[in-house]
């Protein structure tokens, strides 16, 4: 397996520390952990796909707040959706950018 494992993504207050288990911290829904893992551990990430995993968990983490019920990791690596942008986000970016050029319109 190339991906990275709990040697080789070095270490935490002296404990070796494991990537999966970073992710599935980082992502916040807290269901299907065994088959979470294993669909991880099926794409093997490298350190810089799993950096990307990271960035994207918490983004889709952010974007979603704590109201919007939101899928289980499994299906969220199954599908890839670590390489998208998270739901609504560039609605919310598109309508920013609009109310920010209507402010300096008026302004």
């Amino acid at each position: 397996m190339a991906g990275l494992s709990a040697a080789t993504a070095g270490t935490a207050q002296g404990k070796e520390k494991d990537p999966f288990e970073e992710l599935y911290r980082a992502y916040g829904v807290r269901a299907e952990f065994a088959a979470a893992r294993h669909a991880y551990e099926e794409v093997a990430p490298d350190e810089a796909l799993h950096a990307i995993m990271m960035s994207a968990a918490c983004a889709w983490r952010e974007a979603a707040g704590q109201t919007v019920e939101r899928m289980h990791l499994r299906r969220w690596i199954n599908e890839r959706r670590y390489l998208e942008d998270p739901k609504g986000t560039s609605q919310k970016a598109e309508a920013e950018a609009r109310a920010k050029a209507e402010d300096q319109a008026h302004a």
